[in-house]
């Protein structure tokens, strides 16, 4: 064999060593349990002046930030099957989440994820979501979503639905708070 071919054998070698190493490195940080933050936001808009209320150039600030700082949404699902079946992560995720349900998701924060390409979770108070915008409810003098803005914004797939209680109230002061989750 030429020197010439030794060398290249040596450093195919070399190569598919490292290559090795490599995958076996991240393959095992793969399955590393990490924590991810979670951003629990309520109401996306500028009418409102609690802590409750995030404006909207706010909200926009806050993706963008989170964007170039490098961090990919992921689903509370995508954490649950990391978790326990090792499903891989993105380098530095986040979970994005809004409670209660409210007409601002759709309106404000919707866009703006979308534009630059966020995920979440919108968690609903099952009680206040109507059948049609004509029976839209409020709560606490905020609109919320209806059923088809929900199955719209499902369909879209920028935001994910999850439950959170029928009526709003304080779980841990009920006795059996079973017909409020299951609601």
């Amino acid at each position: 064999m030429s020197t010439w071919r030794k060398k290249a054998a040596g450093a195919a070698g070399i190569l598919a060593l490292t290559a090795l190493l490599a995958g076996t490195w991240w393959a095992y940080q793969q399955t590393q349990v990490r924590d991810v933050p979670i951003l629990m936001y309520h109401r996306i808009g500028d009418e409102g002046q609690s802590v409750w209320w995030v404006h909207v150039a706010d909200f926009e600030a806050h993706m963008r930030l989170l964007r170039d700082q490098g961090y990919s949404s992921i689903l509370p699902a995508d954490l649950v099957a990391h978790r326990r079946w090792g499903k891989p992560l993105p380098r530095k995720p986040i979970i994005i989440t809004f409670d209660d349900g409210y007409l601002n998701s759709l309106e404000n924060a919707e866009p703006i994820m979308k534009k630059y390409g966020f995920r979440g979770v919108v968690y609903l108070v099952t009680g206040k979501v109507a059948d049609s915008p004509a029976t839209r409810q409020t709560m606490e003098g905020t609109p919320c979503l209806t059923w088809p803005e929900v199955r719209a914004m499902h369909k879209r797939g920028t935001l994910t639905f999850g439950g959170h209680t029928q009526n709003h109230v304080n779980l841990a002061a009920m006795d059996d708070p079973y017909h409020e989750i299951r609601g």
